[in-house]
């Protein structure tokens, strides 16, 4: 195994063959509905109904979490983190179409003195013809669906705000998510380079069975960095994720639903003057999957990366370090095994108890680490007096 492995990602493929790639990526066996990680208690789109009959309400979204890394690796560091967010805000829609909202996020890191974020929320929302436009924070992290490798999950606990432009639709037989991220605004003579993240997460689902539902998703990251009115000496740099593969989803049997799925990713870095060790790099993420009843899911992944340079992905699944003690060291090749549990109890409306637990194996240390965490979320809406139509 691990010699074909090395043999088929050293393979040099053209523009052409990934873009290839991405739709035809081969399925193992039948899969659920959840071929990223199950993240769905810790989705926060907001939902909102054109007939709503509440001008003005209060909302809150809070968050308690504690994750902790065993990793004792040279690409990705072992910690832990501890805390709670809070992000209280108020909605005000004057018609159905339109709504605004405003608020404040925090976050605490338990073990500190003081908040490590404190920072106002602004989203205007628009919704036509199904279509919902955001301008201000956006509806981000696990929000766009991406697969680990492509977005890491704990970007929900240390990076939940994003801001700039958002455009998605979401039904049955269509997930359609499009959003630019302003990550760093730079003035004239500034010392820093302005950093955007500009992303799409597609997945179109047909029927193709009793009971059987065959989808397509494709999702990219691309990140720029530079600026025209700085006074950084950096260079400009251009750099891209992309990834696609199959799935087919299987409606519950008996309250255990069975299955797996394939995904192809892609880098390249299309800077003039780059600073990484790798210009282009590849991986293979295959998904086997366990809906069991209680809230208890099963979940075996197998990456095989070569060169592969995640812009906002897990740390685990790259080629390059992101350690604080070995930031220059690199490997071509990962080869991971994960094996995944997960546990949600809804405990109320609105309220999710989760926990996790996910070793890995690694081929080239041939050692096993793991991660494990507990997270509380819990969300609310309340109208405002005399706020009522």
């Amino acid at each position: 195994m691990k010699l074909f492995t090395q043999g088929f990602l050293k393979r040099k493929v053209n523009t052409l063959s990934h873009i290839g790639l991405l739709l035809i990526c081969t399925l193992m066996i039948f899969g659920t509905s959840w071929a990223q990680l199950p993240n769905k208690p810790f989705e926060d789109r907001v939902v909102w109904e054109d007939k709503d009959s509440v001008k003005i309400s209060f909302n809150f979204r809070t968050l308690g979490f504690t994750k902790n890394n065993e990793y004792f690796n040279r690409i990705a560091d072992g910690y832990t983190l501890f805390g709670t967010q809070f992000n209280p805000y108020f909605s005000y829609q004057p018609i159905p179409s339109f709504r605004f909202d405003a608020g404040f996020y925090m976050r605490q890191d338990y073990g500190t003195k003081g908040l490590q974020v404190f920072e106002p929320t602004f989203t205007f929302r628009v919704k036509h013809e199904g279509y919902n436009l955001l301008i201000g924070n956006l509806d981000g992290a696990m929000n766009h669906r991406l697969i680990d490798p492509m977005l890491d999950f704990e970007r929900v606990l240390t990076n939940r705000l994003e801001q700039g432009v958002q455009l998605f639709k979401v039904t049955d037989g269509l997930f359609l998510d499009l959003w630019v991220d302003w990550e760093t605004m730079i003035y004239r003579g500034d010392a820093k380079q302005e950093e955007v993240y500009g992303g799409f997460s597609i997945a179109k689902k047909w029927e193709i069975g009793s009971g059987l539902l065959l989808s397509i998703p494709l999702q990219g990251v691309i990140y720029h960095k530079g600026g025209a009115i700085d006074n950084h000496p950096g260079p400009l740099q251009t750099m891209i994720n992309l990834a696609g593969g199959l799935r087919i989803e299987e409606g519950d049997r008996q309250g255990i639903t069975w299955g797996g799925s394939a995904y192809y990713a892609w880098f390249n870095d299309f800077s003039i003057s780059r600073l990484l060790d790798y210009k282009d790099g590849r991986g293979w993420y295959f998904n086997v999957e366990a809906n069991l009843n209680k809230g208890l899911k099963l979940m075996v992944s197998y990456w095989a990366g070569n060169e592969f340079i995640s812009l906002l992905g897990g740390p685990v699944y790259e080629s390059v370090s992101s350690s604080y003690k070995k930031p220059y060291f690199s490997v071509p090749e990962r080869s991971l095994v994960f094996i995944r549990f997960f546990h949600d109890i809804t405990l109320g409306d609105g309220i999710v108890l989760s926990s996790r637990f996910e070793p890995f194996y690694d081929f080239q240390r041939k050692r096993v680490e793991f991660s494990h965490g507990l997270y509380l979320n819990f969300r609310g809406r309340l109208p405002v007096k005399g706020g009522e139509r």
